[in-house]
């Protein structure tokens, strides 16, 4: 609720009642205080006058009462709550449920035409009027939304990053450090005239082009040494002794040959290991389909089904193809690693090397191991090097530091001697500049000393000179 000002007020009805002056507004603070304690944020209140809002007071004692209070809920307009006398003990009810009700009716909703709308149940109050949508993207679609749905009720809100999208998700309002921001996504990719798709926009990803993959490199398997050079093996693996030697199978997922033409043999009833060994045990076989929808189903096919296009999606069963790997052994490396028909095309192709079969290749990697081993000692050589070097600059860093820090120490003091010597300096020059004062008052006094000496000598000769005339005459 919003402003109120409440008064109890003296009524008259008993004979004699004593005389009060009560302000209005007396009991303001206390409907306010009531407000404050009341549970939760309930759109009404009742209040106890004489009793609710603080301590047991009464403003004019022997006199009966009346309540008047003015409200307001929200910014809507003024309320009034009267109690005739006498209104102590009684309740008076604040009621704000029905504007709590029509606030509590909006809600702000994003369409799939991108246009932004406030409603109050059917009726529009506010709109956008915005149009652009751009494709449609199911991770900003309403379901994946903050609150799942396409709109946002009073007292809702969106966190940074957090949004609300449209049904199909062609548009989405996000939370961004500048407020609420409409966005959607479109295909900004143009291609010049030499055939280069390119960003048309600052918003547009960055698009990037790869060579072709050449199809001719699936499934081989080489060597790679290590300067770098690849060298391709010319034997086949697919010839097994038992289980235990059998190759890896590569796990396709839910695929099946094209057609039939590439089973070379079914078997029912079996597991998925005793479907493997079937595989494994005929030496035309390139992986099998198994599948437990059709009892245990096993379907042996041949190698063209380790090329991807004799596949076709088939969601009732696992399709399984034989890795053509070298069968490991103690003198070559077993680590074995995928890698991609652009990346192979990277590598320095050699096949001019003698040895053609991975199997083969602990007859070189013992050379290469030794080169390895020296580099090793020639590296650790090294580091032990720089570790010296590293600590010859540390302890060098180490006296530099000491060093430093006595000539601060040095200038510090410097320093304090010589604004000592400037302030005593500055002290010498005030003495010196007094005593040349002195001594020009003194030369002063000295010529007008004399002048007045010379002045009376004057006068003296004069008057002597008088009297010796006058002496003369008579």
């Amino acid at each position: 609720m919003g402003n109120v000002k409440s008064s109890i007020h003296r009524a008259i009805g008993w004979s004699k009642p004593p005389r009060h002056k009560v302000s209005i507004g007396n009991w303001t603070n206390r409907v306010k205080h009531r407000r404050k304690e009341y549970s939760g944020n309930a759109p009404y209140m009742w209040f106890l006058v004489g009793r609710s809002g603080g301590r047991n007071y009464d403003p004019a004692p022997g006199c009966r009462k009346s309540f008047q209070s003015n409200y307001r809920c929200g910014n809507g307009p003024f309320k009034t709550r009267n109690l005739g006398a006498e209104a102590w003990g009684r309740w008076a009810f604040f009621d704000c449920r029905r504007e709590n009700n029509r606030c509590n009716s909006y809600r702000l909703t994003l369409t799939d035409t991108g246009n932004i709308q406030l409603k109050s149940g059917s009726s529009v109050i506010w709109q956008s009027n915005t149009n652009k949508v751009g494709i449609e993207r199911d991770e900003y679609s309403a379901k994946n939304g903050k609150y799942s749905r396409n709109y946002i009720w009073p007292g809702e809100y969106l966190e940074e990053n957090q949004f609300i999208g449209s049904p199909s998700g062609n548009c989405y309002i996000i939370m961004t450090r500048s407020g609420l921001q409409l966005c959607y996504e479109t295909f900004e990719c143009k291609v010049n005239n030499d055939l280069i798709g390119y960003g048309d926009t600052s918003n547009s990803y960055t698009l990037y082009e790869i060579s072709k993959e050449d199809p001719d490199n699936i499934q081989k398997t080489g060597y790679l040494s290590y300067d770098g050079t690849l060298t391709e093996h010319t034997e086949s693996f697919t010839t097994l002794e038992g289980l235990k030697n059998a190759a890896p199978y590569l796990d396709i997922g839910n695929y099946n040959s094209t057609d039939n033409s590439l089973t070379i043999a079914k078997f029912d009833g079996l597991s998925n290991a005793d479907c493997k060994i079937k595989c494994d045990e005929n030496n035309d076989c390139g992986g099998y389909f198994f599948s437990k929808n059709m009892h245990n189903g096993c379907e042996l096919k041949n190698n063209m089904i380790k090329q991807q296009r004799y596949r076709t999606e088939d969601s009732s069963g696992l399709l399984y193809v034989k890795s053509d790997l070298p069968k490991e052994n103690n003198r070559h490396n077993r680590k074995i690693t995928d890698t991609t028909g652009v990346d192979w095309e990277q590598y320095n192709l050699d096949n001019n090397s003698d040895i053609k079969k991975l199997t083969e290749l602990g007859l070189i990697t013992q050379d290469e191991i030794k080169v390895l081993s020296n580099s090793k000692n020639e590296l650790a050589k090294s580091n032990n090097e720089f570790s010296k070097a590293i600590n010859k600059l540390s302890i060098e860093d180490a006296g530099i530091s000491l060093e430093t820090k006595e000539d601060i120490k040095r200038f510090k003091k410097n320093l304090s001697e010589y604004t000592t010597l400037d302030t005593n300096s500055k002290d010498i020059k005030t003495k010196i500049y007094n005593l040349n004062a002195m001594e020009m008052d003194s030369e002063l006094q000295l010529i007008k000393d004399n002048k007045e000496y010379l002045l009376w000598t004057i006068a003296t000769i004069v008057v002597v000179i008088a009297s010796m005339k006058i002496v003369k005459q008579n």
